[in-house]
């Protein structure tokens, strides 16, 4: 598995502000900005074995590429501690949630590899390959559905305008000049 991990800066005065911030200059996805994002690319390969019996996968190999981009507020060293506080919890948990997007990508490698290892043999490596396809697009399919259900159930929790319109307390954050 390779992560790349790339911050975008985000620099204003109040919760309010940053939340517009993300929301226009945060990762796309499907044509709306989100305050933080996870994308994975899955690649597979294996030879052939051939036999008296027909053809089959050799050894499976399989990588998923994952990129995650957050946020990073330019101005945390210069507020106040609330503020600096509020945004840590925010980001922790923005990040928490992020993570369980890699979880998921992972265990959707795992799936892909022993689905293809344990094929079996077919008449015609064409077979193989025509078989191989159809189980991993079966499985990125189910991996795009188990990456919607997460988000359904547990989005709103690392959302910044849910996260900070729903504090008991207003938090005030610094001035900025950005």
């Amino acid at each position: 598995m390779t992560r790349w991990t790339v911050l975008y800066r985000v620099q204003r005065s109040s919760p309010r502000e940053l939340v517009q911030v993300m929301k226009r200059i945060g990762p796309l996805d499907d044509g709306e900005h989100w305050a933080a994002r996870t994308w994975s690319k899955f690649y597979w390969k294996y030879p052939f074995e051939r036999s008296a019996d027909g053809c089959r996968t050799g050894p499976v190999s399989v990588e998923v590429e994952i990129q995650q981009i957050f946020p990073s507020w330019v101005s945390q060293g210069d507020a106040n501690a609330a503020a600096a506080r509020e945004w840590a919890r925010w980001s922790e948990a923005t990040r928490a949630h992020e993570d369980g997007h890699c979880e998921i990508s992972a265990a959707t490698a795992t799936r892909i590899w022993s689905e293809l290892s344990t094929l079996g043999t077919k008449n015609t490596c064409e077979e193989v390959d025509r078989t191989a396809y159809e189980i991993g697009d079966t499985l990125l399919r189910h991996h795009q559905d188990q990456h919607s259900a997460y988000d359904r159930g547990s989005a709103t929790a690392c959302s910044p305008a849910q996260f900070w319109t729903t504090r008991a307390e207003p938090v005030v954050m610094p001035s900025s000049n950005a």
